[in-house]
C-alpha cells in the first residue's frame, strides 16, 4: 500500500510541471482560428505597444485596443448593433482548411470569409497580408459581427 501512493500523486505533481502559456499570449491566435471574441479583456491605455502597421475603420468611430506583448493588437468598434475586431499581427498565420463558403472586398482585394458566430451571427474574414505605406508587413483578420444576418453587405471600409 505504501509503495501505491507515490505512484496515485505522481499525476498531480506532473500536471503542475507543465508548462503554462499565458493566456494573453494566444489570444491573436484564437481571432484567427476560431473567430472567439473575449469581451473582458481590459483595452491597452494607448497603441502605443503595437508594432504593427494599424489597420484602421474611421468611419466607425475610435476602437478599443488589446496590445500583446509581441505587439500584435485587436481594435475593437461599435457601430449600432454591430461590432468589429481587426486583428493585426506580425506572426505567420496559415489559413485554415475548412471551408470559406463567402467572400468580401477589403482595399480592393477579395477575402475568404466564413460564418463564425454561435449565437449572433459572425463573420470572420481569412487571415491576409497588407503593406503599409511605410513598407511595414502584417497579416490581418477581420471579425464583423451584429444582430441580423447580410454581415457581408456592412464590411466597412478600412484604411491606414
Amino acid at each position: 500500500m505504501k509503495r501505491l501512493l507515490p505512484l496515485a500523486v505522481l499525476p498531480l505533481f506532473l500536471s503542475h510541471c507543465a508548462p503554462t502559456v499565458p493566456a494573453e499570449a494566444d489570444e491573436v491566435a484564437q481571432r484567427f482560428t476560431s473567430g472567439i471574441r473575449a469581451d473582458n479583456e481590459p483595452p491597452a491605455p494607448d497603441t502605443s505597444g503595437i508594432r504593427v502597421p494599424i489597420l484602421r475603420a474611421s468611419a466607425w468611430g475610435a476602437p478599443r485596443y488589446t496590445v500583446m506583448k509581441d505587439g500584435s493588437y485587436i481594435a475593437r468598434y461599435k457601430h449600432g448593433t454591430d461590432t468589429l475586431d481587426i486583428v493585426g499581427t506580425s506572426r505567420p498565420v496559415k489559413r485554415e482548411s475548412f471551408d470559406y463558403p463567402g467572400t468580401v472586398t477589403v482595399m480592393g482585394r477579395q477575402l475568404a470569409t466564413y460564418d463564425s458566430g454561435n449565437e449572433d451571427p459572425e463573420l470572420t474574414t481569412e487571415p491576409f497580408s497588407l503593406t503599409a505605406p511605410d513598407g511595414r508587413t502584417a497579416t490581418y483578420c477581420l471579425v464583423l459581427g451584429g444582430a441580423q444576418g447580410g454581415l457581408a453587405k456592412r464590411v466597412p471600409v478600412v484604411g491606414w
